[in-house]
């Protein structure tokens, strides 16, 4: 059984990686099946949040207003990872707008 991974998810502002942009990321990272740390950071889009995408997953334009923008907070996720495995719900799709 796998001990040590990461599991991460995405929310983003569309399904279309070429289109839409991520606008969180949050992780856990998993060693010896207990949670050692957290990554959880709102993306700054350069585009308004629509209220579909905000009913959706309920992050509003006012939350993401002083966040980062998306090369910084990946970059940091990316450092976050090392090496380990990554598992998700829908990874292929969250993996899609990650690189």
């Amino acid at each position: 059984m796998l001990k040590s991974y990461i599991a991460f998810d995405i929310e983003t502002t569309g399904l279309d990686p070429l289109e839409n942009e991520i606008i969180e990321i949050g992780a856990l990272k998993v060693r010896d099946g207990k949670v050692a740390e957290r990554f959880m950071e709102f993306i700054r889009p350069l585009s308004p949040i629509s209220p579909m995408i905000t009913n959706l997953t309920g992050i509003t334009n006012e939350m993401v207003s002083g966040a980062r923008d998306r090369s910084r907070v990946v970059s940091d996720f990316l450092d976050f990872c090392e090496d380990d495995v990554l598992i998700g719900h829908n990874v292929i799709f969250d993996y899609s707008f990650v690189k």
